[in-house]
């Protein structure tokens, strides 16, 4: 089952419990208007949403409890504290009754109240209790003192449905709630009648039961379902106790009755939600167990029972050395140990003789009021082989990158090799020849001579810079920041774009393999700002720190016009090549691009040398 799932059933569960409370159920928004009703609301006003949302609900208060109620309302809108009224509600027959009214501020990350959420519980028998009794006093002077022990036992069990019944169960008297229970219109349609009828088959004969024991001087309690004159299908609790009527000096049942469909409904929602967890865990791929406080086992999916050649019964209560050797229950109990003392969940991979498998232990509540610890195992032997291929072919690829970039490197050598001791030594001759020819030349040729003189001077300049660009001396001689140093200066004077360079950390020598694909990667960035970015400067940082090298340099010019990495109208390789570089020697290059201007960042495992 996903998360969603999950999340989608316990948010329908929880409407579902709005929706059956037998409560109104109300939200509003912050600034007090109310926008959700529960459909206890709908019945019991007649109206639909558009006749109470926003502030249209004022309607159904009574007129001299509305300038009260908005008063209260608009305090605890102020204030973000608890509100809660006594108010009379119009029912759908337009008659008032009284309601508790009750809402809760809920507070956003910030503390500001993003919503309020209130209840409208119907108190009007409570309110009318003492009116009804004085009127039972007035109307019956004569059974004043059954009245007044009758009032008695119902202050004592603080009732909802009271009734009185006698040996044969047949209805003596009952509330106006107990007669909402079994749908009757008045009282004078269910007096003397047997309740015992209304009492669903499977509970009727407990029922009966329990009034004989009732009328013979004992208490009794009993749940039952209940079928009502309008069919509707009611769980009750009652809980009853014998009372003497000193006119007749006969027993009867005096019982108070509460309905628990609710109860009865969230029990059932209980049980089915344990049943689709087993289902849920039992055909998980994975093993599945919880420990309590002391490490035994309090639930054990059946493919961990399975992994062990049992059933799920047989490890309940039992510890890890019941069914492990010795030294793998003592490795299991650090774990859950470690577990329940750091609080967050411990994750690491386990090898056995069948395989590997990764583990994930985090504590849990114990129904003891401890902490235990909750395990999940997956076998992971196959991905752990796909990743040690996986990493041998990363090293497999790493070495062939590495030998295609000492060949480029090589190459370049011997390229730097070649223009230095053909071209740039010819042209060197070329140049001393030149001056010799110049005191045997006519006056007027002298200058067709020294520009001769000056072109073979640019062209030797070009050559050593493009030899160093080929075959930096500097980063050989003396390493990688004072090579930069010198290419920044010189890049700077070529190009007449500002660059900086900032060092975090020590300047020490790196691997000579490292210092030139560092370099070679400054190298080529500053050549893409310089041809494609339009940049007034550049910035280059290198921070080393214990066991890494990062370097990375940034312009401030008009960025990528293609995504970093591929292949331009021109055809050039030179982002490929430097990422080349960087996972050659085992790191990652990054390229982050705006309008704003480029960063490229390398960073690279670090290994010092002597």
């Amino acid at each position: 089952m996903q998360l969603a799932q999950i999340l989608e059933e316990e948010s329908a569960l929880y409407r579902l419990i709005a929706e059956t409370i037998p409560h109104i159920v109300w939200t509003a928004r912050g600034d007090g208007s109310l926008d959700f009703f529960n459909r206890r609301c709908y019945d019991y006003t007649g109206l639909d949403a558009s006749g109470l949302c926003g502030w249209a609900w004022k309607a159904v208060i009574h007129p001299e409890d509305c300038e009260r109620t908005l008063s209260s309302w608009m305090r605890a809108l102020q204030s973000g504290e608890r509100f809660e009224i006594e108010y009379r509600l119009r029912r759908a027959d337009g008659v008032y009754r009284w309601h508790q009214g009750v809402a809760m501020p809920l507070r956003d990350a910030h503390g500001r109240v993003a919503r309020w959420f209130g209840t409208c519980t119907d108190i009007e028998l409570q309110i009318q209790s003492a009116r009804i009794l004085e009127s039972m006093v007035a109307e019956r002077t004569r059974e004043l003192r059954v009245a007044e022990r009758r009032l008695g036992a119902i202050i004592e069990t603080e009732p909802e449905c009271v009734k009185l019944l006698d040996a044969q169960g047949c209805l003596l008297e009952m509330n106006g709630a107990g007669l909402r229970m079994i749908e009757a219109a008045s009282f004078a349609e269910v007096a003397g009648r047997c309740v015992h009828d209304l009492v669903v088959e499977p509970h009727r004969e407990a029922f009966c039961a329990l009034t004989e024991r009732v009328c013979r001087g004992e208490r009794g309690s009993l749940e039952f379902e209940l079928l009502g004159l309008r069919g509707t299908r009611r769980w009750l609790e009652t809980h009853a106790v014998p009372f003497v009527d000193e006119s007749s000096g006969a027993i009867r049942l005096l019982a108070v009755t509460r309905d628990v469909t609710e109860r009865k409904r969230a029990e059932q929602a209980l049980r089915d939600n344990e049943r689709r967890f087993h289902l849920f865990m039992d055909n998980l791929p994975a093993l599945v167990w919880i420990r309590d406080a002391e490490l035994r086992y309090t639930y054990v999916n059946r493919g961990y029972a399975a992994e062990r050649g049992g059933e799920p019964a047989a490890f309940i209560g039992a510890t890890a050395s019941d069914f492990f050797p010795p030294e793998t229950a003592q490795a299991f109990a650090r774990r859950d140990r470690e577990a329940q003392a750091r609080g967050v969940p411990v994750q690491y991979v386990d090898q056995f003789p069948s395989g590997h498998w990764l583990k994930i232990k985090f504590p849990v509540p114990d129904p003891a009021g401890g902490t235990g610890v909750a395990g999940i195992a997956l076998e992971i032997t196959e991905r752990v082989r796909l990743e040690e291929a996986l990493a041998e072919s990363e090293s497999r690829t790493r070495a062939l990158i590495g030998r295609l970039i000492a060949a480029r490197e090589s190459e370049r050598r011997q390229l730097a090799d070649e223009l230095h001791d053909l071209i740039g030594q010819n042209l060197t001759a070329l140049g001393i020849d030149l001056m010799a020819l110049k005191p045997r030349l006519q006056p007027g040729d002298a200058a067709r001579l020294d520009a001769m003189r000056s072109l073979v001077e640019e062209t030797i300049n070009s050559i050593r810079g493009v030899m160093t660009g080929l075959r930096p001396p500097a980063l050989e001689e003396f390493g990688l920041l004072p090579a930069l140093r010198a290419y920044a200066a010189d890049f700077a004077q070529r190009t007449q774009i500002k660059v900086a360079l900032t060092v975090i950390g020590a300047e020490t020598r790196l691997p000579r393999d490292l210092e030139l694909a560092l370099f070679r990667i400054v190298q080529e960035s500053l050549t893409n700002a310089a041809k494609h970015s339009g940049a007034a400067s550049a910035r280059i940082e290198i921070e080393t720190r214990p066991g890494r090298v990062r370097v990375s340099v940034a312009d401030d010019g008009r960025g990528f016009a293609d995504p970093p990495g591929a292949r331009g109208a021109r055809g050039g390789w030179g982002v490929p090549e430097m990422r080349e570089r960087a996972e050659a020697q085992g790191g990652a290059l990054r390229i982050v691009s705006s309008s704003s201007g480029t960063r490229v960042t390398a960073e690279v495992p670090l290994i010092k040398v002597s």
